[in-house]
């Protein structure tokens, strides 16, 4: 087991060396958010203090750019990668003020379909918290938005969350049921990643 995470641990760091190496090269900004994104996640597993620098600078270079949707897309990899780390509070916080962040941005610009994927977020981590009642309160919130919109895999995204939220209220019926329906608009549209997810959470029936 220790072996198994010196060999977990070596490859993450030739991984993020790897990285610094391309943003070293990259030219563009939206490179450089991709790389960034890229690397302070991965630093997560390696050295925190270091991925909390890079998700600060993530953020910086977006800001800078003033693309609304590369702002977005900083806050919310910043959100994703404290949820690495939910079950200590003061990531969880974290990540609930970046969520928060990206979803004000969101609205702020009528970002309709950003608005709905920061709520599935927030969805998220709240039932992680456990805040059960406010998980369910995001996920109403994101699937009445998404359903007006012409977006089928975020619906099915959508589906999924009031999936797990049900699920985690011992809903099972209604968790089934949302989770089928995802699954269903997983096929037809052909997305595999999207029905790999779909039969992960119909795995824990």
């Amino acid at each position: 087991c220790f072996l198994s995470f010196i060999v977990t641990y070596a490859q993450e760091a030739a991984a993020v060396d790897s990285i610094k190496n391309a943003l070293s090269k990259a030219s563009t900004v939206k490179e450089k958010v991709g790389l960034l994104d890229e690397l302070s996640r991965t630093l997560m597993n390696v050295n925190p203090k270091e991925a909390d620098e890079m998700g600060a600078k993530l953020i910086t270079v977006a800001e800078e750019s003033r693309d609304r949707k590369l702002m977005f897309k900083a806050y919310l990899s910043n959100g994703i990668r404290c949820t690495y780390f939910a079950n200590q509070k003061s990531y969880s916080q974290k990540a609930i003020e970046f969520y928060n962040k990206a979803l004000e941005l969101a609205r702020q610009n009528r970002m309709e379909e950003e608005v709905g994927a920061a709520q599935m977020y927030l969805s998220g981590i709240n039932l992680m918290v456990p805040d059960k009642d406010k998980a369910l309160s995001y996920a109403t919130q994101a699937f009445s938005l998404i359903s007006t919109l012409d977006n089928d895999s975020l619906r099915a995204e959508a589906h999924n969350t009031y999936g797990q939220v049900y699920l985690a209220k011992n809903e099972n019926i209604l968790a089934l049921r949302n989770f089928l329906s995802a699954l269903r608009i997983a096929e037809n549209i052909k997305n595999a990643s999207l029905i790999r997810n779909c039969y992960l959470y119909l795995s824990n029936f």
